[in-house]
C-alpha cells in the first residue's frame, strides 16, 4: 500500500493515505505535476468542443470524465497498468486526426513563351 511520508496510521498500524489522486500528487511530487495531470484531462474533455462528433471522440470525453472522477476517491490509478493502458489508448485516440483528406496540391507550370 502508497501512503503519505509522516501520514498518521490507522488503529491497525497501518500507515492512511488520502485517497485522493490530486492531493497525493500535490503533497508528494509537488504542483507542477498535478498541474499537468488536471490538464491532461482538460484536454481529454476538450475533444467534445474541438473534434467533430463521433464514436471515438465520445469514448475519449468518457473516459477522461471517469479518470477525473475516480481520481477524487482512488489514489494510486496511474500505478495500476490496466489505467495507464487505458489512459494511453484515450490519448491516442484525442489526437487521432479525423479530418478529411486535403486535395492534391497542383504545383504551377512555367507559361509557355512564343517562339520567333
Amino acid at each position: 500500500m502508497v501512503s503519505l511520508s509522516g501520514a498518521p496510521n490507522d488503529p491497525t498500524g497501518t500507515p492512511t493515505s488520502v485517497h485522493n489522486l490530486y492531493l497525493k500528487l500535490a503533497g508528494e511530487a509537488g504542483i507542477v505535476p498535478a498541474s499537468f495531470y488536471v490538464l491532461f484531462l482538460l484536454s481529454l474533455l476538450r475533444t467534445r468542443w474541438s473534434q467533430p462528433r463521433s464514436p471515438a471522440s465520445a469514448v475519449v470525453v468518457g473516459g477522461g470524465l471517469a479518470m477525473a472522477l475516480y481520481s477524487l476517491a482512488f489514489d494510486h490509478l496511474l500505478q495500476v497498468g490496466a489505467y495507464v493502458f487505458a489512459t494511453g489508448v484515450l490519448a491516442a485516440l484525442a489526437t487521432a486526426d479525423r479530418s478529411p483528406p486535403r486535395p492534391p496540391i497542383s504545383v504551377p507550370r512555367p507559361a509557355r513563351t512564343a517562339q520567333s
